[in-house]
């Protein structure tokens, strides 16, 4: 049985976000989130010309989509991560 916890502030929402397109990685389903073919980050490291997923909410969280994108590799090296890469 999952709990549900409100998200009350940035970082915990990034968490979610990066959880969520590190998961069919941690899965072993694919080496990098953009295999994945259903994966968002696909959206969001502007690899798909059809967008799945709505990217304001998390962008308007960075500068830009590069500042986005280094935000994500830089987490590779926290929580044993550091052998994964985003793209």
């Amino acid at each position: 049985k999952t709990k549900s916890k409100p998200v009350t502030d940035g970082k915990y929402y990034f968490d979610i976000f990066y959880y969520i397109i590190m998961n069919p990685v941690k899965a072993g389903l694919v080496s990098i989130p953009t295999d994945w073919e259903y994966s968002c980050a696909k959206d969001y490291f502007g690899l798909r010309k059809e967008k799945v997923v709505d990217q304001n909410e998390i962008l308007a969280q960075f500068k830009s989509r590069e500042e986005l994108i280094s935000h994500l590799r830089g987490c590779q090296n926290l929580g044993g991560e550091s052998s994964k890469s985003l793209l």
